[in-house]
């Protein structure tokens, strides 16, 4: 018999991961390569130490997440949100301090067809 942790790395080896290509609409993707873009031009010259961006998608809401951590996480993601904050495709932009940083939450609107 394996040992448990043998047995979830083989799982985790073996699984692909989801890209994000095969989770998003066309629009969904147009504006997550948009916050990717946004904000890693947004922390450059600034005190953040990690960034990660990803997208959920559940029960047809799809939720875009930018996650920064350091001292000018909250001033770069009011900086990314500002811009996004006239799409009419988003229903919000909003942003969540963490312990250690600010997440910026973008919620997209469902399609309606």
């Amino acid at each position: 018999m394996k040992k448990l942790s043998t047995r979830l790395s083989e799982f985790i080896v073996s699984g692909e991961p989801a890209k994000y290509e095969d989770v998003l609409g066309y629009d969904e993707r147009k504006i997550f390569r948009s916050l990717k873009s946004m904000g890693e031009r947004s922390t450059k010259g600034r005190e953040v130490d990690g960034c990660m961006f990803e997208a959920i998608n559940r029960g047809g809401s799809t939720m875009l997440n930018m996650v920064l951590e350091g001292r000018h996480s909250m001033s770069v993601c009011n900086q990314v949100a500002k811009r996004f904050e006239s799409l009419d495709e988003l229903e919000f932009a909003k942003i969540v301090k963490t312990k250690k940083g600010a997440k910026l939450v973008l919620k997209v609107k469902e399609d309606q067809g």
